[in-house]
């Protein structure tokens, strides 16, 4: 809509082949006052010598210089930015809009199937850095932070709301009193530190997780009531928010007082929309859809995560997943290669 309505506002008016008379061309709003103005009103003295002996005037143009090759390259190098105005209610903030995502009439259920490469070695990504962990766990567990689905800007996850000290240092964060786990026990601030600090025990082999988190091991995080924490930085960066809001957060309840080196595969609470249902190694993974995620109620969640099961098929040969695909036995292939299409 806001295409079109700047299309027409671009587009040059018509012009007319005929043009009318001056008198005919003075209608409208002030159309009457000009044409009395040149046609009727009488002339004052003076004014009509003026109009009749005065020298004629000479209009000259002048001749436009062409723009130079620079000009023009600096232009097109660094145009300037073009600014398109959007009625209000239709740039309204995604927790203000009813289906900011998904559609509120689509209806849950059904299978999709993944054609995935070789199984990971194991589901925990703080342990193995490997993007199909990661996307699995992501709809395990949940971050503090999410992700605006309009402005990909930060959005609330398991924090509801968050602020920044005018320092750029301190960061709170308050949880939202409706987070749950799969079990039923509320998502704390106690959950948060515990996750920071197996992340950063130093026998956790969580590797790159470390350098992520490592400005606030200076001051450990703080909380101050069950559902709000406090992470300071040891330096202003602009990733610091991302950081201490972007980590997944697990169940202290459930994992404390286990070798965190061992926690691979065994995720039987979760916070996040799927819960794991089955695991062949080496063959599949099948998530199911939970019936009681806690994030279901809020307007940005409308919609989504509405697959029953989500199949991931691995596969060793990439060829062999790319045939799964196109006979139909996966839903999802991950291209990576356009020429793929031409090769065949």
């Amino acid at each position: 809509m806001a295409c079109l309505a700047w299309c027409s506002l671009a587009a040059p008016a018509p012009i007319p082949t005929n043009p009318p008379p001056a008198a005919a061309q003075s209608t409208g709003s002030r159309g009457p006052a000009t044409a009395a103005a040149t046609t009727n009103a009488p002339a004052k003295a003076g004014a009509a010598a003026a109009s009749t002996n005065a020298p004629a005037k000479t209009v000259t143009e002048e001749a436009l210089e062409a723009p130079t090759l620079e000009a023009v390259s600096e232009i097109l190098d660094n145009p300037p930015p073009v600014v398109v105005k959007v009625p209000r209610d239709e740039a309204k903030a995604w927790e203000d809009r009813d289906d900011p995502i998904a559609s509120r009439y689509a209806i849950p259920g059904g299978r999709l199937v993944y054609a995935a490469g070789p199984g990971p070695k194991s589901l925990n990504p703080y342990l193995d850095n490997n993007t199909f962990s990661y996307q699995v766990f992501g709809a395990l567990y949940e971050t503090l932070l999410g992700s605006d689905p309009l402005t990909a800007d930060y959005a609330p996850g398991l924090a509801r709301r968050w602020e920044i000290a005018e320092d750029g240092r301190v960061f709170t964060f308050h949880l939202d009193p409706m987070a749950r786990w799969s079990d039923g026990r509320p998502v704390t601030a106690e959950d948060v530190k515990w996750t920071f600090e197996r992340i950063m025990d130093p026998a956790s082999q969580t590797g790159a997780h470390k350098v992520a988190l490592r400005t606030f091991l200076g001051t450990p995080p703080e909380v101050l009531d069950p559902l709000t924490i406090r992470f300071t930085a040891d330096e202003v960066h602009w990733r610091n928010l991302g950081a201490a809001g972007g980590f997944e957060i697990l169940p202290r309840h459930h994992f404390e007082g286990r070798d965190f080196n061992t926690i691979n595969s065994d995720f039987p609470v979760v916070s996040g929309p799927y819960r794991l249902a089955a695991l062949s190694e080496g063959i599949s993974l099948t998530l199911e859809r939970r019936t009681n995620w806690w994030g279901r109620a809020r307007n940005a969640s409308r919609g989504t995560a509405n697959f029953q099961t989500v199949v991931y098929r691995f596969f060793a040969d990439p060829d062999n997943a790319f045939e799964a695909f196109v006979n139909g036995q996966a839903d999802v292939y991950p291209v990576y290669r356009a020429a793929i299409w031409t090769e065949r």
